[in-house]
């Protein structure tokens, strides 16, 4: 019987490939369960809401029943391309569409987990962490959401990549091109920002210490990145007389959590538009979102311990939803991983730190779901790997330190006069 090959045995657990190939046959029964549903297509979000609109020549409005006000409520690209897709199809034909695609968004982010994570953390640590994304039902279910949920974990890794391949370059074009990936990033979800502006900073730094980062490529890339992004900051100037990066919300969503009355209710969401659209078709929605902004201002000035506390707590929340699937561990692992990663690996860390500290920020503020965290899970789980990767190794050496090293070898034997 043949031996036991470790190293073989990692080599083929770590083969982009083989865990493409896996996650997709593991997610097959969750999208085959639903595509034949005809109630599918009402699984949409506000963005077919604002495509039927264009479609219908009432420009980028009408994200709720009973609203036709322009909005910048949500990130237009998910946006225009369900008016791509409704221009030819059905809504259920597109939703069949979209869920078929959220399937290869999530298995490709498999696959980009273990060829970012060989780079950063270590062969073993990137298949631990992609095969826990291929088989946690979790992050299965989630390509249910016919949105960007599933799109924005694949583009963090992809992100990631081009970060690796980019720092080193002296090629303009791969510095506009790197601007041009986190444009879009920001416009399927604006939370990205964060996580790009500290990427600039970190290469920033280095380019003045470390002479390895080229100063004119990160110049070069914000201008491509702002190029890229300056028609959507246009359209909203001129639809609502003020900058708007990309979306509008912020202020209502901090609004939802923070508020007079709330008692212990993590949310308040009866004057979401979608659920009494009256307040916000009659004052629109920049003067909606005004309003919104200085009831958060008031009610923080006047109950600053009470704001407190509520931020306290969904700090804790969106690093421990959902409750009953064991996530608080993957957090504490990846917290713990974290720390290692940055005494171990330095600089390596980055990459993975970034996402984890700064993406999060917003969400300590409004009233996060467990899918919020979905873009930055690649980053979770990969330093949750690295933390077992390095426990294992600990253990190893232990046991290694146990073995007995004073047995005599037959040559050392004492031979008989």
């Amino acid at each position: 019987m043949p031996a036991f090959q470790p190293r073989l045995f990692v080599r083929w657990a770590s083969s982009p490939g083989l865990i493409l190939c896996i996650a997709i046959v593991v997610r097959l029964p969750v999208v085959w369960a639903h595509v034949h549903d005809p109630r599918l297509a009402g699984m949409f979000t506000e963005h077919a809401a604002i495509a039927h609109s264009w479609l219908r020549g009432q420009g980028y409005s009408g994200a709720f029943p009973g609203t036709t006000n322009p909005t910048a409520w949500f990130s237009p690209l998910p946006t225009f391309f369900l008016v791509l897709l409704f221009t030819f199809l059905t809504a259920l034909t597109s939703a069949r569409i979209v869920l078929t695609l959220n399937l290869f968004f999530s298995a490709a982010t498999a696959m980009g987990i273990v060829l970012v994570g060989k780079e950063l953390v270590g062969t073993r640590a990137a298949a631990i962490a992609a095969w826990i994304w291929v088989f946690w039902y979790y992050y299965a279910v989630l390509l249910l959401f016919l949105d960007e949920t599933s799109l924005s974990a694949l583009l963090l890794v992809v992100g990631i990549w081009g970060l690796l391949r980019v720092e080193r370059s002296r090629r303009a074009w791969q510095w506009v091109a790197f601007g041009i990936f986190w444009s879009v990033c920001c416009l399927v979800s604006p939370a990205f920002v964060s996580v790009l502006a500290c990427y600039w900073l970190w290469m920033s730094v280095r380019a003045a210490r470390e002479f390895v980062v080229w100063r004119r490529g990160v110049v070069i890339s914000i201008l491509a990145f702002a190029v890229t992004l300056a028609p959507w900051v246009v359209r909203n100037y001129l639809a609502f007389g003020r900058f708007i990066f990309v979306r509008s919300d912020l202020p209502a969503e901090v609004y939802y959590a923070n508020h007079e009355g709330l008692g212990s209710a993590p949310a308040d969401y009866s004057s979401f538009p979608a659920a009494n659209h009256a307040e916000y078709q009659r004052l629109g929605e920049v003067a909606y979102m005004d309003k919104k902004k200085a009831l958060v201002i008031q009610y923080v000035q006047n109950h600053p311990a009470e704001f407190l506390r509520r931020t306290w707590m969904r700090i804790i929340s969106f690093w421990t939803v959902p409750r009953g699937i064991g996530m608080w561990v993957v957090s504490v692992g990846a917290f713990i991983g974290l720390g290692l990663a940055m005494i171990k690996l330095r600089a390596k860390a980055m990459p993975l730190a970034i996402p984890m500290i700064f993406f999060p920020l917003v969400y300590y503020f409004v009233w996060a779901f467990p899918k919020h965290r979905h873009p930055i899970e690649p980053a979770i789980l990969l330093l949750f790997a690295y933390a077992l990767d390095q426990l294992i190794l600990r253990a190893k050496s232990i046991m290694a330190d146990r073995v007995p090293h004073n047995v005599p070898h037959n040559d050392d034997a004492v031979m008989p006069a």
